[in-house]
């Protein structure tokens, strides 16, 4: 398994990492998550979040807003992920049209309209908290892929990332990373994602690794139901949190790789393993 994923592995990786998540709407509004309190209790300031796809890309909005609000309002607070962020504030709120004011000096505002299912729409210019820009997508798919969630990492890879591939036979290879994908002259420098509590949770890609390349086919988020068997999902761990894999000398800095010893069902796109059920390859 680490023969393959050292090869034909490495040149799927170069092209995989993001940083996605699922919208997590309230189900009686069509302005998304959030809460009031309990009963006899302050009511609590709810979060907004949403997400999309479009192409390769993951956006991720989240909003703060104030005690006893069920959608976004002028003068709550944004942070938009796509790598990089955007932060500022609402400045509207129509009909879930909501319009965006950067914090960056002099930055424009852009729009983007949401719903229960997620990012619906964004038109304009959106401008990131470290000066760059980027064209607000002409079409956009609300939600977000699955994740692969390990529970039970111990404390010795606490410090540790994680990034990940499940070379199922039958069909498109999955592979789990973090941050968005990089892509170049089979160039790229990679992120892995970091335990938190003994959890690490990992975004799943869909694509073949083989044409995973410039001007070829690139993988996107998966939201698909499908088996990886015993042994057929390896996750490996390094002690860098960036590295390129393209360049040999980045596997200094590998730690261990594991591979599953029991069967993993994806289910719309998402899996969980216990680190019980994984092995250690030597």
């Amino acid at each position: 398994m680490k023969t393959v994923f050292r090869t034909l592995g490495i040149i799927a990786l170069i092209a995989v990492i993001a940083f996605a998540f699922t919208a997590c709407p309230d189900s009686s509004k069509s302005g998304g998550g959030g809460g009031g309190g309990g009963k006899g209790g302050s009511p609590t300031a709810p979060t907004f979040t949403y997400s999309g796809i479009s192409g390769i890309d993951v956006f991720m909005l989240t909003i703060k807003g104030k005690a006893g609000q069920t959608e976004p309002a002028t003068g709550d607070t944004f942070t938009l992920s796509v790598n990089p962020v955007s932060t500022g504030t609402v400045t509207g709120n129509t009909g879930g049209k909501l319009t965006l004011k950067p914090s960056r000096n002099g930055a424009p505002e852009f729009s983007t309209t949401v719903s229960a299912k997620g990012i619906t729409a964004m038109s304009d210019t959106i401008t990131f908290d470290n000066g760059t820009t980027k064209a607000a997508p002409a079409t956009i798919t609300a939600g977000a892929g699955g994740t692969l969630t390990i529970t039970g990492v111990p404390a010795i890879h606490a410090n540790h990332y994680f990034q990940g591939l499940s070379d199922i036979m039958s069909a498109d290879p999955l592979f789990f990373a973090a941050e968005t994908p990089t892509y170049g002259e089979l160039i790229a420098i990679i992120k892995g994602k970091r335990p938190s509590g003994g959890t690490v949770t990992l975004n799943v890609y869909g694509g073949d690794w083989i044409e995973v390349q410039p001007n070829a086919g690139k993988p996107v988020p998966f939201t698909g139901s499908r088996t990886a068997s015993a042994g057929e999902l390896t996750l490996n761990i390094f002690s860098s949190e960036t590295f390129d894999l393209t360049n040999p000398s980045a596997w200094d800095s590998h730690v261990a790789e594991y591979n599953s010893k029991l069967n993993v069902q994806f289910t719309n796109g998402s899996a969980t393993v216990r680190w019980a059920d994984l092995e250690k390859w030597d």
